[in-house]
């Protein structure tokens, strides 16, 4: 059985917890969960790491690079409290290089991260990588936008959390490319209608145009415009918010509903993932599988091998960490045998693949472990979804995994 602290200290666990080092954390982990099996607390494969690891040791020798981490997922993801705790970490630990990949998810009626918040004078028509619509074409954020008026306009603010400074003087605007786009223009409480592009990079028919600010920043507005008769709409498919400092930048790619086979038939969304230059990218998918009594080992295997390899196919400098998904219950009434298969199919499949793997589903206890959470209030009503405390320690249980492997790495290469 795992014990349990009190939902106060938790919290206070999340704050205080900023800045301590890797032993620090490791001990209140241990008071939290003395039950839970850290001896697991490893990653397998973790030489396939070692690329990501190079990059990280460069940011420590003063070198002037950012990192790029992608960490794609489902609901547990776009509500961005468990990838929230691992990007404030790494960031104090390797330097803030801005709050990276977001989407204006408000615009499509659903939950979005609470570190910025998206308006408009205008709705917009959306697709996901999940449901039956794919018009406009889902991309790089799992979800696409779309308005036909020449006179959108759409509001993105950020704001600071966690001692973290979000502002930002770049903004890569991820968009289609083609004639019959509206043109479009940035600006902020400092500048109007001249902010033009200084960079463009294309990826098949689609572009990523890059539009630099004089000074930091915490709010812009898009604007369209029409300007040829060829001209009839303008698509989103992102925004990628930067200060031009060196260190992390920690994209979070998560759509509540999600299974592996969303994003594989999404085209446009491997099509644009480049854009990202990922040197990690994280995969943490499998709940919503798990909650199907006739998913079979073979088919999560087939599944999960294909993301990879789509993945690799256009990321061939990026290493891939496989996540297991934490455990839930089956129809809120009892442990979940399915996620169980689920989870042992994510590990054939990484070893398949030669990929890392982060085994947090026996790291946390495993199959019945969800019982724990929910009997001391760390799982929703709805016996899938965890608390923000939960998710946070979530994050920190998935830091100390990558930030232990990094340790141990770089003690090897100064031998």
């Amino acid at each position: 059985m795992i014990r349990w602290i009190s939902c106060i200290f938790l919290f206070q666990f999340s704050i205080g917890v900023i800045g301590q080092n890797v032993s620090d954390i490791d001990s209140v982990l241990i008071k939290t969960f003395p039950n839970t099996n850290f001896n697991a607390d490893t990653i397998s494969n973790v030489r396939h790491l070692s690329t990501f690891f190079d990059k990280l040791m460069k940011i420590e020798a003063g070198e002037n690079c950012i990192v790029n981490i992608s960490h794609i997922g489902d609901s547990h993801i776009q509500a961005d409290f468990l990838t929230r705790e691992i990007r404030v970490k790494l960031q104090h630990k390797f330097g803030n290089a801005g709050r990276g990949l977001i989407f204006p998810l408000k615009l499509t009626h659903t939950n979005e991260p609470m570190d910025f918040r998206s308006s408009s004078n205008f709705d917009w028509q959306f697709a996901r990588v999940i449901g039956s619509s794919k018009f406009p074409q889902p991309g790089l954020a799992g979800v696409s936008i779309k308005s036909e008026n020449d006179s959108a306009k759409l509001d993105i603010e950020t704001y600071n959390h966690d001692s973290l400074n979000y502002a930002f003087n770049q903004v890569s605007v991820i968009q289609n490319n083609d004639s019959a786009q509206f043109h479009f223009y940035l600006s902020d409480s400092t500048v109007i209608n001249n902010q033009l592009p200084t960079s463009e990079i294309s990826v098949n028919d689609y572009a990523s145009i890059t539009y630099n600010f004089k000074e930091l920043t915490n709010h812009f507005s898009l604007s369209v415009e029409k300007k040829s008769e060829k001209q009839n709409n303008f698509t989103l498919n992102g925004f990628i918010l930067q200060n031009k400092l060196p260190g992390i930048l920690y994209h979070s790619i998560g759509i509540n509903g999600a299974h592996f086979v969303n994003f594989n038939k999404s085209e446009l969304f491997f099509e644009q993932l480049p854009l990202l230059n990922s040197d990690l990218i994280i995969i943490s998918l499998g709940t919503n599988e798990g909650l199907n009594s006739h998913i079979s080992e073979s088919e999560i295997i087939t599944m999960a091998t294909n993301m990879i390899d789509k993945i690799k196919a256009v990321n061939q400098q990026s290493s891939i960490l496989l996540i297991t998904a934490f455990d839930n219950l089956f129809r809120n009434k009892r442990s979940n045998p399915y996620l169980k298969i689920v989870n042992n199919a994510l590990l054939k499949s990484a070893s398949l693949t030669n990929v890392a793997c982060l085994d947090v589903y026996d790291i946390t206890g495993g199959f019945g472990s969800a019982t724990e959470w929910k009997r001391n209030g760390f799982l929703r009503a709805d016996g899938i979804h965890y608390t923000k405390e939960a998710y946070a320690l979530q994050g920190k249980i998935i830091y100390k995994a990558i930030i232990d492997s990094y340790l141990k790495y770089v003690s090897t290469r100064h031998r």
